[in-house]
């Protein structure tokens, strides 16, 4: 469970909010309410935080090392507590990110 809350601290979920931008043409193309757009825009919308967030994740597992012996960067919760054989792989198509922990 502690993995799980550090993986989604990591994925940093707080940056989302800047994805809201790809609702934009909805309100300006008159189409917010049409369900087809809409679908469009929300799918986007996951894309682009699910692979934001794998790139956070794959850039903290590259930098683990590093930034366990800085002062300041030794606290973030991948340098802090995952296991030092951690493994990312992002699947560019989908935005999924699997994490697997060797113990």
């Amino acid at each position: 469970m502690k993995t799980i809350v550090h993986i989604t601290a990591s994925a940093r979920p707080h940056q989302w909010v800047k994805n809201v931008f790809v609702f934009i043409p909805l309100i300006f193309t008159q189409k917010i309410f049409d369900y087809h757009s809409l679908t469009l825009s929300v799918q986007a919308f996951f894309a682009f935080s699910l692979m934001s967030s794998a790139v956070y994740l794959f850039n903290d597992v590259s930098d683990m090392e590093a930034d366990r012996q800085h002062p300041e960067t030794r606290l973030v919760p991948t340098a802090d507590a995952a296991p030092k054989n951690a493994l990312i792989l992002v699947v560019p198509n989908h935005g999924d990110v699997y994490f697997k922990s060797n113990r």
